[in-house]
This record gives structure tokens, sequence and C-alpha cells, in this order.
């Protein structure tokens, strides 16, 4: 992730697909949440990796931590929501 970072300083453009929701907002500088093959948000990492996009995409109640020692806030998984799938999910059982 650190050259991935270095690159997009010199101007390179970089595109990852990560499912770790706390390399997503040390690392990306935008990015864009998806469920069941659709867009459902984009933009800034800060803006977009909110409590309500993350419950709405991964069916995750999330508490999103700001220290002011960190450069990035951390998310912490709270539970997992009851009655929550995806259509991947539905389709794999």
């Amino acid at each position: 992730m650190e050259i991935a970072r270095t690159l997009a300083s010199e101007g390179v453009g970089v595109l990852t697909i990560l499912h770790d929701l706390n390399l997503t907002m040390r690392f990306s500088d935008r990015v864009y949440i998806m469920k069941d093959g659709r867009v459902l948000c984009g933009g800034e990492t800060r803006e977009v990796l909110t409590t309500e996009a993350i419950e709405a995409a991964f069916g995750l109640r999330t508490k999103r931590i700001e220290v002011s020692d960190l450069e990035h806030p951390t998310i912490c998984t709270i539970e997992r929501l009851s009655g929550y799938h995806s259509e991947t999910e539905s389709h794999s059982n």
C-alpha cells in the first residue's frame, strides 16, 4: 500500500479493491461503496465512509473513532445486523 501511495503522490493513477475499511480510510483519497454490483455512493473517503453508508452496504453497525494523535479515523464493527443479506449471499445458499 505504501508503494501505491507513493505512485499516487507522483501523479500515477492507482486503483485498488479493498475490503478492509481501515486500510481504505488510511490509504484512499476517493472511495466507491458497492452493493450487489451497484455503486451506492462515492467521493472523498472521509465523507463516504460513514456509519450509515457502511450499514447500508454491509449490514454492519459500526463506530467511527477519531483520535487526535491519528491521521485517519478508525472504524470498529459493533455487530452484524440480523436479517441483513445481499443478493450475492442469497444466491449462494
